[in-house]
């Protein structure tokens, strides 16, 4: 078995590749080839495990269930190698599951903005950067109104903190996407990305 991660790519995500050799009555030969993840945020699954224990006493709920599922997608970097002691790893995503649905009940109405922008969704978003927080959220505001949603944007990044305590701590950026009708995946809704760089 040979284990490989690709360098000269500066990236925060990546990926393992594992080539199994066998030996055949007719040598040695390449059995088996596989790509998983290795890291996200340049973070192993055992060290994305320890941060969302971080995130869940301090009280960061959708920051530790974001980072328990960024630490699932890490648990198996190749088919043959398993992290033993992230064995409970599942229990963690499930018990904050719980947590963060009695907690949280969509759409979260951001009350500190005074458009009252709605909360319909929360996960994590794949950039070239790594992965970070994505916010949808509906806004009453026409989104012809550019100018108009920025400045609601503008509000809603000062008062996302309130809303959803550590969203935008330790990070390099919180994704936004305001939306004037729930998207359902049956056709193309009409929506504004806009990306808040921390760092």
């Amino acid at each position: 078995m040979a284990f490989f991660v690709p360098k000269g790519i500066d990236i925060a995500n990546k990926y393992m590749i594992t080539a199994i050799y066998c030996k055949y009555n007719y040598g040695w030969k390449l059995g088996a080839l596989t790509v998983n993840r290795y890291t996200i945020n340049g973070k192993t699954g055992p060290e994305l495990l320890k941060q969302a224990k971080e995130f869940y006493d301090k009280g960061y709920l959708i920051d530790a269930l974001n980072t328990t599922e960024s630490a699932l997608y890490c648990n198996s970097p190749s088919d043959v190698w398993k992290y033993d002691h992230l064995n409970g790893i599942r229990d963690l995503y499930d018990e904050l599951s719980k947590v963060v649905s009695e907690q949280y009940r969509f759409p979260i109405s951001i009350k500190q903005v005074a458009t009252h922008p709605r909360i319909i969704r929360i996960f994590n978003q794949t950039t070239p950067d790594g992965d970070f927080p994505m916010i949808y959220y509906l806004s009453s505001i026409k989104l012809k109104d550019t100018t108009a949603i920025r400045q609601e944007n503008n509000n809603i990044r000062r008062a996302i903190n309130q809303t959803l305590p550590g969203i935008d701590q330790d990070k390099k950026y919180v994704l936004y996407s305001a939306f004037n009708e729930l998207p359902t995946g049956k056709k193309t809704v009409e929506h504004i990305d806009m990306p808040a760089k921390l760092k």
